[in-house]
C-alpha cells in the first residue's frame, strides 16, 4: 500500500501472508482513521485500497476529533457522578485529553509548515 499501488484484500493476504480476516480488519480500521481509501478499478468488481495521499495528516486529524469527542463524553459523565473522587478522576482525564489534542494540533501545524517549506 505504501508503494502507491492499489491493493485488493486478496493481494494483501498474499503479499503479507496474513489471514483474510486480519487483512479485512486492518483495512477497515485503516479506512476509519483515513489512512486508506477505497477505490474502484474499472473492469473489476473487487474493492481496492490505497494509502491516502495525506494519510498521516488525516490520521492525526481523526485522532484529534476522537479526543475532542472523548472530552465531551467526560464532561457529560462528570455531571452524573456523585463522588468527589470520581469527579477528580474525570477532571484529570479531561485535562489529559485537552493537552494531547493541543499537542497534536501543534504537531499537525508543524508538519504542514515543514511540508510547504520543502516544496
Amino acid at each position: 500500500m505504501i508503494s502507491g499501488t492499489p491493493k485488493s484484500l486478496d493481494d494483501m493476504v498474499n503479499d503479507l501472508q496474513i489471514s483474510k480476516g486480519m487483512a479485512s480488519l486492518s483495512v477497515r480500521q485503516g479506512v476509519q482513521i483515513s489512512l486508506f481509501r477505497k477505490i474502484g478499478i474499472s473492469g473489476s468488481k473487487r474493492d481496492f485500497y490505497q494509502l491516502h495521499t495525506k494519510a498521516w495528516a488525516l490520521s492525526l486529524n481523526t485522532n484529534i476529533i476522537q479526543g475532542e469527542m472523548m472530552s465531551q463524553y467526560l464532561r457529560r459523565a462528570k455531571k452524573l457522578v456523585l463522588t468527589e473522587r470520581a469527579e477528580s478522576s474525570i477532571d484529570e482525564s479531561i485535562e489529559f485529553f485537552e493537552f494531547v489534542i493541543e499537542q497534536m494540533k501543534k504537531i499537525l501545524d508543524q508538519w504542514e509548515e515543514r511540508k510547504s517549506s520543502t516544496k
